[in-house]
Formats: C-alpha cells, sequence, structure tokens
C-alpha cells in the first residue's frame, strides 16, 4: 500500500512539474516587463491562499485563458481523479515559481530551488 502511494504521489509531482514549467513559460513570454509578471504571479500566490481546490482550480483555469490558451485537459484528470488537488497545487506552483526565476534571471530564494 505505501509502495503504490509513494508511486501515485511521485507521479502526480512530476506530472506537476512539467506543467507548472510549461506555465512559467507561456507566462514568462507573455509580460514585457517584471513589475507586471510581478503582480500577475503575486495573483495566482494570493489566490491559492485565499481559496479551496475546487475555486483555485477554476481560477488557475481563467488564468490559463488570460494568458491565451486552454489548461491543458490532464490538469483536471490529476487533480479530480488523483484526490490529490494539494499536492498538484503545490508542486505546479514551486515549479512554476522557479521556471519564472529561470527565465527572468532571478535569484533563487534558497539552494534546495
Amino acid at each position: 500500500m505505501k509502495e503504490t502511494f509513494n508511486r501515485r504521489y511521485k507521479q502526480v509531482c512530476e506530472f506537476a512539474e512539467q506543467q507548472g514549467d510549461a506555465f512559467a513559460e507561456i507566462v514568462s513570454e507573455s509580460f514585457d516587463d517584471l513589475d507586471s509578471l510581478g503582480e500577475f504571479v503575486d495573483t495566482l500566490f494570493y489566490m491559492h491562499s485565499i481559496t479551496d481546490d475546487a475555486q483555485f482550480a477554476v481560477f488557475l483555469g481563467m488564468m490559463y485563458e488570460i494568458m491565451g490558451c486552454q489548461m491543458p485537459e490532464e490538469i483536471d484528470f490529476h487533480v479530480v481523479m488523483e484526490q490529490r488537488p494539494s499536492i498538484f497545487y503545490n508542486c505546479f506552483l514551486s515549479s512554476f515559481l522557479t521556471g519564472i526565476l529561470k527565465r527572468v534571471g532571478g535569484d533563487c530564494p534558497c539552494p534546495a530551488m
């Protein structure tokens, strides 16, 4: 049982990290200035902190639409079918932020990133 959980957890995290990095690429190419990019990132993290998982799923979909694309259906599948949305979102947002920092030349705040 523990091995199955660990394997599924790792799969969810790997997928979330891939999607977070891909979204970071889309977002970083969509803004001309760091202030606007910063506001977008702040809004995304703020909304994650004040909404539940279902509300954040809708918000994330809207953020994809603002960037001119559709949220990948695979994200819905992992969030709905795996029943581990908080794991998915935490991995997604961590990878997203790391991807943004890499693309804009920022310093990562800690060695783990």
